[in-house]
This record gives C-alpha cells, structure tokens and sequence, in this order.
C-alpha cells in the first residue's frame, strides 16, 4: 500500500471487472491514487444490540479502517442500484459512523 499522494478510492462493486471498477482503476492511474476493493474484505454488517455484538464474527473492518486513516483523501465508489450503494459499501459505512460517534461521545 503506498499513501504517497494521500489519496484512496474504497470500491463496492459486484463485478470485479464492471463500470465502477473501470472507473476506479482509470482515477488511480491518473491520480496514484490506491484502490481497495472491499470485495476483497469479510465485513459485516453493523448490529446494535450488545449481546449481537459479543457474538459477532470476525471481520476486517478495523484492520481496513486502521489503513484508510493513513489518506486524508477517500474517494466512494460504488454503482448506485434503485437510489442505494451497494449493500457491502452501506455496511462499511454504517459501521464507521458509529464508530465515529462512539469515539465523540466518549471525549
């Protein structure tokens, strides 16, 4: 992984070699900019009650979060089907805003 232009495209798409991945891959080359595939991550989806939580299984979302906090840049992509992202993108997200307001809340 190299954040030497401080720039991440973070890329849901269901086909690996589709449109958005296309698109994605040309920004990269244009940019430097380094692309992570979340197809390529086991992330589940956020569960809000606690006993859920104590039993959910193991992912990879603070792994990758520790990765993207190296870029202050984060560009999305993901094909947008019937006015949502794709449903891995929606996960991921959801998960790191509450993430992001259990980390306020606590200062």
């Amino acid at each position: 992984m190299n954040n030497e232009n401080n720039s991440v495209i973070l890329m849901a798409s269901s086909r690996a070699n589709g449109n958005t991945a296309s698109l994605a891959n040309r920004v990269a080359e244009q940019t430097g900019a380094f692309v992570i595939d979340l197809n390529q991550y086991c992330i589940h989806p956020y569960r809000y009650e606690k006993q859920a939580q104590n039993h959910r299984p193991i992912d990879e979302f603070m792994p990758l979060i520790d990765v993207l906090l190296q870029y202050p840049k984060i560009l999305f992509a993901s094909p947008v089907y019937l006015y949502y992202w794709r449903k891995v993108m929606t996960w991921f997200q959801s998960a790191a805003l509450k993430k992001c307001f259990q980390k306020h809340s606590n200062t």
